[in-house]
């Protein structure tokens, strides 16, 4: 792969020198026009510290990863959800906030998206099959559409305390934030936006692998399964993306928020579409976390999908409320 460059740390370092060098000792007839020399004559260090045929792995990886995700047309699952809160510390599981229920979704281009609007289109419906509670979106990346609850059981209706509870548990952003992301990383003809950039661009950019994790990252927090870390965020917060060096696959999204909070993203156990190339996780969870130790605040809302169908045919129907 000919898009990554080494670093030239030392190359700019003498550069620069030689100028500092010339400027300042040479007499007027010999001395250095600064603007003479550009920025874009000179190579830039590589942010990656890994050698070259790692970041090759890495990078293979994030494109098999960014072509799988956006092969997911649509899907339905049966889906069940644990939340626990941390309470002085430690996580403590919540039964009033947990629920089964289904999982419906369609994903579709937008033609000429505008600023930071996504290229994607969700449409989701989730319903919460102990309450009898329905949720509808009619694009989830759209702030402006506002999504659709009702229940189908008056013994359990959607108002004050338990509106609350209903509104609280459909998590959408869980699901679909990687698509997204890979939806705004670098152009391919099908999925761009104003803030795209062509493919070997991104890569020697922001799509460039930094590192691999620790030792101690790899042991407390991805269970001894090493990562590939990118920084590819295109939005206005800080980001880490966690790719598996194992299996390639998108591992945890870390999102630092104002405040401290942080909010990290786990996806597992893929499931591969049949004679098709979209793969999607059977398990999600969102960890909401403020502060550490005893003091720490927050909540943890894991979803297991099980008879995962990927790229059916759902009716638009599905999505609207009568």
């Amino acid at each position: 792969m000919n898009i990554i460059k080494k670093s030239a740390f030392i190359k700019v370092g003498l550069v620069m020198l030689c100028v500092t060098f010339l400027a300042a000792f040479s007499t007027p007839a010999l001395a250095v026009d600064i603007d003479d020399i550009s920025l874009d004559d000179l190579p830039l260090p590589s942010r990656s510290l890994l050698p070259i045929d790692e970041q090759e792995r890495a990078i293979s990886f994030f494109e098999s990863q960014h072509d799988s995700w956006l092969a997911v047309k649509s899907g339905s699952a049966n889906c069940v959800t644990n939340v626990r809160n941390i309470v002085q510390g430690e996580f403590v599981a919540d039964p009033n906030r947990s629920w089964a229920g289904t999982l419906e979704f369609v994903v579709t281009t937008i033609g000429n998206p505008i600023k930071f609007q996504s290229p994607a289109k969700i449409q989701i419906r989730l319903c919460n099959n102990k309450y009898k509670w329905n949720f509808v979106n009619g694009n989830i990346f759209d702030s402006e559409i506002s999504p659709q609850l009702w229940a189908d059981d008056t013994e359990f209706p959607i108002k004050g305390k338990t509106g609350r509870l209903a509104r609280w548990g459909f998590k959408t952003e869980l699901f679909f934030f990687p698509i997204d992301f890979m939806a705004k990383t670098y152009s391919d003809g099908i999925w761009d936006n104003r803030y795209t950039e062509p493919k070997e661009k991104f890569f020697m950019g922001c799509g460039v692998p930094i590192r691999h994790s620790t030792q101690e990252e790899t042991d407390n927090i991805f269970g001894g399964e090493p990562q590939y870390l990118f920084m590819a965020s295109l939005s206005l917060v800080d980001a880490l993306y966690w790719f598996s060096a194992e299996s390639g696959d998108l591992r945890q999204i870390d999102v630092f928020l104002p405040n401290g909070l942080v909010k990290s993203f786990r996806y597992e156990n893929y499931i591969q579409e049949k004679d098709g190339y979209a793969r999607f996780p059977q398990r999600f969870t969102l960890t909401s976390k403020q502060g550490s130790g005893d003091t720490a605040t927050g909540w943890e809302y894991t979803v297991e999908l099980y008879d995962v169908k990927l790229n059916i045919d759902i009716p638009n129907e599905r999505f609207i409320r009568y």
